[in-house]
């Protein structure tokens, strides 16, 4: 599992676009699509120098294609627009005779940068989830929303998850990325509602039936053949989901017979499906921000067919299991947060309509059971603290606490949380230590003082937003 816990400190909205890009695709995440509309008249090219009269130092832009919407441009001056040395084609062979960068804040311009990116889930057997990060130049937000397929050519995608929203940037604003390629969770760091969760449950209570056709376009109505990958748990008169991996959008078949390990017949299908799409119990893919949850593949009743936005939208809330009192059971409640009790977090359980239980995540996105703005959980075999002690001097990468004692390297890749003083809240994964210095992976944003109490523990999961359940995620700092 490429799990990734990443501080991103941008220096811009577009800054922020590309760490996110980094982190995304360090996690396994593939780019499916790059695209900047722009106005006629602007260059799309990101680049930092273009060959222009007077420059002789070249770039060379990420441009596979350039496709006009609108505007017109006189003769020899098409390339000049697009910031590149010739446009051969349409308007023949031209000279740069202007350069506009739209990323040079000099420059005036509009228009929409876009990444799509997508998973199929750590273990490649969902249905592909594409996510798409987009920002308009003028503005500090990026926008997010999620799709069950997003096509190329028109830009456009299908079937969103329900639930569009804004990841808002700001001067000294630090975001956090933290997750696989099963579930990701992007948190602003002093902020209960400004996050987003997007992806694929990793541990599904009904993981069969699923396979995936191979040979298509199916046909439609009465009798239709699916040949499948397998027919494991496949059975006869029960009616089945099926997802479009091309678009096609999502439909329901009612089981007639079974070939064991080759197809299935069933009868009720209104739309066509290519290769690839899946049928049975379909991975769930998702979008969630401070305001809701959407998804795009269940619904608690009724079959919903087409490859419009919001398609397939139906709101599938999570929770946790139990209502937990902290203070209820014995031991030592991790830091910050002190009290009687010994803090409970719980597995995440997604489930559909309040009907029943779809899966559930336990290892690095958890529930908390009280919350306040980033409350901080130390995770320890026994609730109790590592080590505790104040610091005596620190360095950039370094807290120092005199007369400690440690074995040398004690607590190589453990974590070390300020409690309070300066740096409070500030948590960083323990590289080496020596008998009484700790030694951190990732630079103190603030560096710790001879006041400050710190706590070492296995792990630390902080909140990222104050949703029904309180989500945590495991930060690998």
């Amino acid at each position: 599992m490429a799990f990734i816990c990443k501080y991103l400190i941008p220096s811009s909205v577009q800054d922020l676009l590309n760490k996110i890009e980094a982190e995304l695709v360090n996690m396994g995440w593939t780019i499916h699509d790059e695209y900047i509309p722009f106005t006629a008249g602007k260059n799309p090219s990101p680049v930092l120098l273009d060959t222009i009269e007077g420059n002789t130092s070249a770039a060379t832009a990420r441009i596979t294609s350039i496709t006009i919407t609108s505007g017109s441009f006189a003769a020899g001056t098409a390339a000049g627009y697009f910031g590149i040395d010739t446009l051969v084609g349409k308007f023949v062979s031209e000279t740069v005779k202007n350069n506009t960068h739209p990323l040079n804040p000099a420059a005036t311009t509009s228009g929409t940068y876009g990444v799509v990116y997508k998973s199929n889930g750590e273990l490649g057997d969902r249905i592909y989830e594409y996510v798409r990060f987009s920002l308009a130049i003028s503005t500090t937000q990026l926008d997010i929303a999620a799709y069950a397929y997003w096509n190329n050519t028109t830009r456009a995608g299908y079937c969103m998850a329900g639930i569009a929203g804004f990841l808002t940037y700001g001067v000294d604003y630090k975001f956090v990325l933290s997750g696989t390629k099963n579930l990701v969770v992007c948190h602003r760091i002093g902020y209960l509602d400004n996050d987003f969760l997007f992806g694929h449950i990793p541990k599904r209570f009904y993981a069969n039936p699923l396979a995936t056709i191979t040979v298509g376009p199916t046909g439609t109505g009465v009798g239709v053949v699916l040949p499948l990958t397998n027919t494991t748990k496949f059975i006869e008169n029960k009616t089945y989901w099926i997802m479009g991996s091309l678009g096609e959008g999502r439909d329901r078949i009612k089981l007639t017979s079974v070939n064991p390990g080759v197809s299935i017949t069933g009868d009720g299908l209104t739309i066509p499906f290519a290769a690839g799409a899946m049928v049975g119990a379909n991975p769930s893919m998702f979008i969630l921000n401070d305001t809701g949850l959407g998804d795009n593949i269940y619904s608690s009743s009724g079959k919903t067919v087409g490859t419009g936005t919001g398609a397939l939208i139906n709101t599938i809330p999570f929770i946790s299991g139990a209502i937990l009192d902290p203070d209820a059971s014995l031991g030592y409640a991790g830091a910050p947060l002190s009290t009687t009790g010994l803090y409970v977090l719980e597995p995440i359980l997604f489930y559909v309509s309040s009907e029943y239980p779809l899966g559930y995540c336990d290892e690095y996105l958890l529930i908390a059971p009280i919350v306040t703005t980033d409350s901080i959980y130390g995770i320890t075999g026994d609730g109790l603290p590592l080590s505790t002690g104040t610091v005596t001097n620190a360095s950039f990468n370094t807290l120092e606490c005199l007369g400690k004692g440690w074995g040398i390297n004690a607590y190589a890749n453990k974590t070390v949380i300020l409690v309070s003083g300066v740096g409070s809240g500030h948590t960083r994964r323990i590289i080496s230590n020596t008998a009484d210095t700790l030694t951190v992976g990732e630079n103190w944003d603030t560096i710790p003082t001879g006041l400050t109490i710190f706590y070492i523990v296995d792990e630390v999961y902080r909140v990222a937003g104050a949703h029904a359940s309180y989500l945590t995620y495991r930060e690998y700092i």
